[in-house]
């Protein structure tokens, strides 16, 4: 049994080398980010990168703007050990944090200040009150919909009770030869 225990840790990396390396992709990120950003400020490139680091520059540097489009959905994540009995409690926490408005009060606390003077967001987020004349048109265009089908059954209903009452009339006319007038 030791010796199975031996060979495993052997092959599996120690923490100390894990985090050697997790430092030097965080430092060839962040050359990559500067040099994304000479490329944009040198011509008509766009720089393509996660929405919070862009976020971050965006704030810091005032001639950069960001766009409306994420391309990719934006998450929180957290570095756990694979397989961890950690990840649910995590994930658990983590979405009850975003739907109770928790992690954007953060956002905006420590996150969203802007050392640009007069810096107005690349966007903002519509609330009730901007979109609430669009519910008032959808809701009447429904209304005088069902307004328009009521007043067409009530026609077609009205147009078949005169058919039938011409039929009816018709069935109980006498025939035109026992008719009493003279032709």
């Amino acid at each position: 049994m030791r010796a199975s225990r031996a060979s495993v840790t052997a092959r599996t990396p120690s923490s100390l080398t894990i985090l050697v390396r997790l430092e030097a992709r965080m430092l060839d990120a962040g050359e990559a980010n500067v040099e994304g950003l000479t490329r944009v400020r040198n011509g008509t490139y766009a720089f393509i990168a996660d929405y919070p680091v862009l976020d971050y520059i965006q704030r810091r540097e005032c001639d950069l703007r960001l766009l409306n489009e994420h391309l990719f959905r934006q998450v929180n994540s957290f570095a756990l050990q694979k397989n961890s009995p950690l990840m649910p409690s995590f994930n658990f926490f983590l979405m009850k944090l975003r739907d109770g408005g928790v992690l954007e009060k953060l956002r905006s606390k420590w996150w969203r200040s802007s050392s640009c003077e007069g810096a107005q967001p690349a966007f903002t987020k519509l609330g009730l009150e901007e979109v609430s004349s669009c519910f008032m048109l959808l809701c009447l265009g429904m209304l005088l919909a069902v307004l328009l089908c009521f007043c067409e059954c009530c026609k077609l209903r009205r147009r078949l009770v005169l058919h039938s009452q011409q039929a009816s009339d018709e069935a109980f006319a006498p025939p035109a030869s026992l008719s009493m007038r003279p032709e």
